[in-house]
């Protein structure tokens, strides 16, 4: 199965390295640091899964992918439609915005306000009818999404040289898909009393499309994911809504428990016994140590380094090459170390032989 959704850090182009050193006789899988669940909806079968991440709009969608209502599926498929209808309208006006972009050509003097008097007809034939499937705000939100990306897109592409039709049709498309991405945005950000479902399907359709799936607030206190841009033009939710009504998603999440704690907390309340199975893939990094207003410090590191000596279960616990901090580098000396990866970038150390499995 695919991940549930993208998270930073994620384990992914790993998974064909990680997953034959997992044991195969668990009865129990935990998993305190589950972020996008590459690793939870890969591992093979056991009798429960007991997993947990300490961001509380992460483990909302977790428990509405669940058990998800309709109300929830109606929201992640209407997201997919307007993706996909912008697509279908744009070629459809892309002749107009096509030609009125090359009316201002790179390293011409031109004002910027004639810019934006010529091409604002134009974008406003996109109408906001055409796109969403329902309202969710008036049609000036979007308006002034698309004026703002079309002519931001103007002024950052001074530089780019387009040797053909088809390069410049792929990045006047990219700003509008930005303007869409932006109009989510805020939408997730400033509806205070959105329905509990559609905020959830937002989310999953902004870590979907963002460049690395980092979950952080700006200086304001609102959520600023960077769409990821060109390659995710033509992509859509349609693997999310079929991977929700699978049987083999279905099967997982009903044997899983969902909890939202401090990793301590975690083990304290679920305390993994002899016969269990730990996959620990802590928030290390620079861009990883923090999530929403959250820093994972090195003393979270330590205290989790002591809860797996501790610990009588089996245990895996990952860490980039780049990310080996003193406290790992020591830790990692008394217990089985492999490498995986195309370049051996992951250290994955484990309190058990990966040999002889």
């Amino acid at each position: 199965m695919e991940a549930l959704t993208k998270w930073i850090g994620s384990k992914v182009k790993f998974l064909d390295g990680i997953l034959p050193l997992i044991p195969g006789d668990f009865a129990r899988y935990y998993e305190p640091f589950v972020g996008g669940g590459s690793l939870f909806l890969s591992a093979h079968d056991c009798d429960k899964f007991i997993v947990n991440d300490d961001c509380s709009e992460l483990m909302e969608l977790y428990r509405e992918a669940a058990r998800p209502t309709r109300f929830f599926l109606s929201h992640v498929r209407d997201i997919s439609t307007s993706w996909r209808n912008l697509a279908s309208v744009f070629r459809e006006k892309k002749e107009p915005l096509m030609a009125i972009y090359k009316q201002f050509p790179e390293g011409k003097d031109f004002y910027y306000l004639d810019y934006i008097e010529a091409v604002n007809p134009v974008l406003r034939t996109i109408s906001y009818q055409e796109v969403f499937p329902q309202h969710y705000t008036g049609p000036d939100a979007f308006e002034m999404e698309k004026r703002f990306h079309f002519t931001q897109m103007k002024s950052q592409s001074k530089d780019r040289i387009f040797k053909t039709e088809e390069q410049l049709e792929e990045y006047i498309l990219t700003s509008l898909k930005m303007s869409l991405y932006s109009y989510y945005t805020e939408l997730y950000n400033c509806k205070k009393d959105m329905h509990p479902s559609l905020k959830r399907a937002i989310l999953l359709f902004l870590l979907y499309f963002s460049t690395n799936g980092q979950f952080v607030y700006d200086r304001q206190g609102e959520f600023r994911p960077v769409y990821a841009g060109v390659g995710h033009n033509m992509k859509s939710l349609d693997s999310k809504i079929t991977q929700f009504n699978s049987t083999a998603f279905c099967e997982r999440m009903e044997k899983s428990e969902l909890h939202c704690l401090d990793f301590r907390d975690f083990f304290r309340r679920r305390h993994p016994q002899a016969g269990d199975f730990i996959m620990v893939d802590p928030p290390l990094g620079a861009m990883c140590k923090k999530v929403g207003n959250k820093i994972f410090s090195e003393q979270d590191l330590i205290d989790l380094l002591l809860q797996l000596k501790r610990s009588k279960a089996k245990w895996m616990l990952l860490v980039k090459q780049a990310d080996i901090v003193r406290p790992v580098a020591e830790f990692s000396g008394n217990y089985f170390v492999t490498f995986v990866g195309p370049h051996q970038e992951l250290a994955v150390i484990t309190n058990y032989d990966t040999e002889k499995l």
